[in-house]
């Protein structure tokens, strides 16, 4: 870590002691994870970190009321595939895929899909706090998705999931890819569209089933063994981030960490 770096985040951690609505409980590599994501920007990351705590409270039953033990969160990671995947893009970017682990419909539950999700994310972004990464490509497998499954969806839940990851997500993200993308793909975007902003929209690539168009902007050797490439099996990869998110169980639970004051 450079020196001007350092002399950022002493400047940062001043600067948080001054913030009495923040929690003082953050750590000063998550400091630096808003710094690095704000690209060196001192005031861009400290203006992230206070839109990215008053979402996580303004949502607290997503954010913070949360906990991988809950019946529900064990549920979920039985349903839902969260697996950041080894190694990085020429470009030094991960590779995160969201998939299907069981489509049956009946078994998705949104609000708690959303909770683990985010729950996920903050593991990862314990987990890869020493990473160098400089973005993320976000690799969404529509396989077994079905219009039961959208129908699950509010207007209110999307608008929140797009808000968090267009506003206040601690990354940057530089390609968002829909594989296997499905027949009533029209449908999705009519949902989506309307929270979509400009430079989103301009990351965002479908792929139709039966095409590799997507290797045009990853590797496809860095996805797992069943789709053709050499990240590993999807279950011990499943099983990899899953043990990741119990072992950061106190991290997430530690409203402490998370809650503001009023």
């Amino acid at each position: 870590m450079t020196i001007e770096v350092e002399k950022k985040l002493d400047e940062m951690e001043l600067w948080l002691k001054t913030q009495t609505q923040l929690p003082q409980k953050i750590d000063r590599w998550m400091l630096k994870r808003f710094l690095l994501c704000m690209e060196g920007d001192k005031d861009a990351a400290q203006n992230l970190l206070i839109t990215n705590y008053k979402m996580r409270n303004k949502y607290d039953h997503i954010f913070i009321k949360r906990d991988p033990k809950y019946e529900s969160s064990e549920k979920v990671v039985k349903v839902v595939d969260f697996l950041t995947l080894p190694g990085y893009t020429p470009e030094k970017y991960k590779l995160i895929l969201y998939r299907l682990a069981d489509t049956d419909p009946d078994k998705f539950n949104v609000n708690e899909v959303f909770q683990v999700f985010f729950m996920m994310v903050d593991s990862r972004f314990r987990e890869l706090c020493n990473e160098n990464a400089i973005g993320e490509i976000v690799v969404f497998d529509m396989t077994g998705f079905s219009l039961r499954h959208l129908s699950k969806f509010s207007l209110g839940t999307i608008r929140l999931f797009m808000k968090y990851i267009q506003e206040a997500h601690v990354g940057r993200v530089k390609g968002v890819h829909v594989i296997n993308a499905a027949s009533f793909l029209d449908k999705v975007m009519f949902l989506v569209r309307p929270f979509l902003k400009g430079e989103l929209i301009n990351v965002l690539h479908f792929h139709m089933p039966n095409t590799e168009t997507a290797y045009k902007f990853f590797p496809h050797e860095m996805l797992p063994d069943e789709y053709g490439g050499k990240a590993g099996k999807l279950q011990d990869l499943r099983e990899f981030w899953v043990k990741k998110l119990m072992e950061n169980r106190d991290f997430i639970i530690d409203e402490s960490r998370w809650k503001m004051n009023s």
